[in-house]
């Protein structure tokens, strides 16, 4: 009885050992970034801010700062290598952050600096949203010869991601005082 019950408890103790390890592997691949590294470390630090309910504000903002100049400057490599993906990747990705900063300047009272926030973000996103690539024309069998037949055209991968990044920030402008009428000159 003395050894079964020893056998449970070390069974549950690795089940236990492993389910932690298999966690904290999953926390660590959701903060690397393959696609822009630079960005890696400022995901990583907000991953574990967000994580821990005292960490300042001023704080969680310095990294997301971080993370967005580390976004642009991946879009900018991004873009001179030709590779759209990698560019409209790096464009979202700065994006989403831009709306978590605005959201926090919101709460702050920031409301300008949140709603140029919001518009940054949408300005991101356009592209991905509207983007359209129409791959070449295939070559098909027409019973006596051949043809060409033109593929429809190709929308972002991200074209949803950036819908719903679009959507946040039209919903965060919304709940944002509205502007005071600028003075005109009469």
């Amino acid at each position: 009885m003395a050894f079964r019950r020893s056998r449970l408890l070390l069974v549950a103790t690795v089940v236990a050992f492993l389910a932690a390890n298999h966690s904290v592997r999953a926390q660590d691949a959701a903060a690397t970034d393959a696609l822009c590294p630079a960005a890696t470390p400022y995901v990583a630090k907000y991953v574990e801010q967000i994580a821990d309910a005292n960490t300042p504000i001023a704080d969680l903002v310095a990294t997301i700062d971080g993370a967005i100049s580390a976004y642009d400057r991946c879009a900018g490599f991004q873009g001179l290598g030709s590779s759209t993906t990698g560019r409209q990747y790096a464009e979202l990705r700065s994006a989403q952050f831009h709306v978590v900063v605005g959201r926090l300047q919101r709460r702050l009272g920031e409301y300008d600096d949140a709603r140029s926030q919001m518009l940054m973000a949408i300005a991101l996103v356009k592209e991905e949203i509207e983007w359209r690539d129409l791959p070449p024309a295939s070559p098909v069998s027409m019973g006596n010869g051949f043809g060409w037949f033109k593929n429809s055209p190709v929308t972002s991968r991200y074209r949803e991601i950036a819908s719903a990044v679009r959507d946040a920030a039209l919903a965060e402008l919304e709940t944002l005082p509205k502007q005071a009428a600028e003075a005109r000159p009469a």
